[in-house]
């Protein structure tokens, strides 16, 4: 019987979801949902699990095992790159040397001085870290979400800050150090370009520090938090933060992009 269950209510009143009890994926007993296998009420930052049975469990399965193959051959190819730059990075520098004739991963000791070769290395790091996180939740059972599951929680956490805290950064300074060194403006211009480059580094910079703070300070700490008010404040944190950072990231590109292009 479907008695005193309103469904989910973040739904009620929505043309795009089922407000039905239980989303029409479980029955109602004793005013909490039991949902039918395969489908669950909770989700990444914010668990429901007895308010409703929104979650399709298999589609997400679906879903992490294709992540999982994507980014486990990011992280092969990286791996590949770091090694294919690694080896010529030693040989064009160490040419000649008595440590030249280095074997092995030792060879590629010198290559962390390349700020290049950590960042691909990072990369490379990023995409087997999501594939076992990614592959984790494929074969968890019950399901592992974020705030849930500690590995799972961690892991995200980790990847995210990885991405919008070191990779994104420092790619997109690569790329604004590129378009402004090509444009080749003097006198009044080439300065506001120069002042501009200062102040969009201070611009990453702070995002770094916003992405230790949205990632370690809101997405990890939701594991530590069970009153679900707090985990929607906490999820809706985490979201603006990811917003704000997006828009550092969109403004810093688009603003030099349409200097240089003007």
């Amino acid at each position: 019987m479907q008695l005193n269950c309103t469904g989910n209510r973040f739904h009620e009143g929505s043309v795009l979801f089922d407000s039905s009890p239980c989303s029409s994926n479980g029955v109602c007993s004793d005013n909490a949902c039991v949902c039918r296998e395969g489908w669950s009420g909770s989700g990444d930052l914010v668990q429901s699990v007895t308010e409703d049975c929104q979650t399709s469990l298999t589609f997400l399965r679906i879903g992490y095992l294709i992540t999982s193959i994507l980014y486990t051959l990011q992280g092969i190819y990286g791996a590949v790159i770091c090694y294919s730059f690694g080896k010529d990075f030693v040989d064009k520098n160490r040419r000649g040397k008595k440590n030249a004739k280095k074997k092995g991963l030792r060879r590629f000791y010198d290559a962390f001085e390349n700020k290049n070769y950590r960042v691909i290395l990072l990369a490379g790091f990023h995409g087997f870290t999501k594939g076992i996180e990614a592959f984790y939740r494929f074969t968890s059972t019950p399901f592992p979400f974020i705030g849930d599951d500690l590995l799972v929680t961690f892991l995200c956490t980790l990847n995210g800050w990885i991405f919008f805290g070191i990779q994104a950064p420092w790619c997109l300074e690569q790329l604004l150090s590129f378009m402004t060194s090509n444009a080749r403006f003097g006198g009044a211009e080439g300065k506001k370009m120069g002042e501009q480059a200062k102040y969009q580094k201070k611009i990453f910079n702070l995002q770094r520090v916003f992405a230790i703070i949205n990632f370690w300070g809101f997405m990890f700490m939701t594991y530590f938090v069970e009153d679900q008010g707090e985990q929607i404040i906490m999820a809706a944190l985490y979201m603006a933060g990811c917003g704000v950072m997006a828009f550092f990231m969109m403004v810093s590109v688009g603003y030099t992009s349409a200097t240089v292009m003007r």
